[in-house]
């Protein structure tokens, strides 16, 4: 593209040296066009090294948004994990502390599919967490559970319908996880 920029710069002061030497439309018009080609060639270029600079500041924010929201460690946990069991606090403070600090125009991805992800992400996430507090509470220290009790009193109804919507609510959250991941893979290439 460097090479075609200079012939376009040496095209424009060739033709700009014609309009000198006679002033006629040959002249002009040919003036006009290389000087519409020398521009449209910075205009590329400058949209190229401005992409370029975004696609990196969208890698550097897909890199800590891998080390804030862990597949291995934190998602992987909620997709092995039937919601009947207690839940580790560290884990729902984890996807607290993510909710807080990613929800924010710092940390907005420059791609459109990619930040319809994120947001995605973020509100599942944060449905997950409303579900968590109005279906759990803390009966083992450090642990969130579905109170077994509501077994004995004859409310399995709804120790059941709780069971099923932190389930249900951590599988959508552990796909919008995939998704945002998958997807931002594909346009970072990496």
């Amino acid at each position: 593209m460097y090479i075609v920029r200079w012939i376009m710069f040496a095209a424009v002061i060739a033709s700009t040296v014609w309009i000198c030497q006679s002033f006629n439309w040959e002249s002009v018009s040919s003036f006009l066009v290389t000087l519409a080609g020398y521009l449209g060639s910075d205009i590329y270029l400058y949209k190229k090294y401005v992409n370029l600079d975004r696609m990196k500041a969208d890698k550097k924010l897909y890199e800590l948004l891998q080390k804030e929201l862990p597949y291995n460690e934190l998602i992987s946990y909620f997709k092995s994990t039937d919601m009947s069991n207690p839940i580790d606090d560290n884990f729902i403070s984890q996807l607290r502390d993510f909710i807080y600090y990613w929800n924010n125009p710092e940390h907005e991805f420059h791609n459109k599919s990619m930040q319809k992800k994120l947001r995605n992400l973020l509100t599942n996430t944060d449905e997950f967490l409303s579900s968590v507090g109005l279906n759990t509470y803390a009966d083992i220290p450090g642990k969130q559970v579905v109170p077994k009790d509501w077994l004995d009193k004859g409310l399995e109804a709804k120790y059941r319908a709780a069971v099923s919507d932190l389930n249900s609510k951590a599988d959508i959250m552990v796909n919008a996880h995939e998704d945002m991941f998958r997807t931002a893979k594909k346009k970072l290439n990496v």
